[in-house]
């Protein structure tokens, strides 16, 4: 969860290439597939965790209604 998409995203690369001990860094995330926005706060960290519980499988139908074709939207935010 994020109030600036494209400054966490500078920063996941940035601990990539430092090598920080981070779950992006660790599993090498550098594109992004899925996002959604929200204006409150409270819904979006509620939404975070919702999908975190979620299996690999389930989260993979979610990505795909949005973006069927897998495709890295990084480059529409930096």
């Amino acid at each position: 969860m994020t109030n600036n998409l494209t400054r966490r995203l500078s920063e996941h690369h940035e601990n990539i290439i430092l090598g920080k001990r981070t779950f992006a860094a660790r599993y090498n995330c550098r594109h992004l597939l899925y996002y959604e926005q929200f204006s409150r706060i409270l819904d979006a960290i509620a939404r975070e965790k919702e999908i975190k519980g979620w299996l690999w499988v389930k989260k993979l139908k979610l990505i795909k209604t949005m973006n069927p074709e897998m495709d890295f939207l990084e480059h529409l935010f930096l």
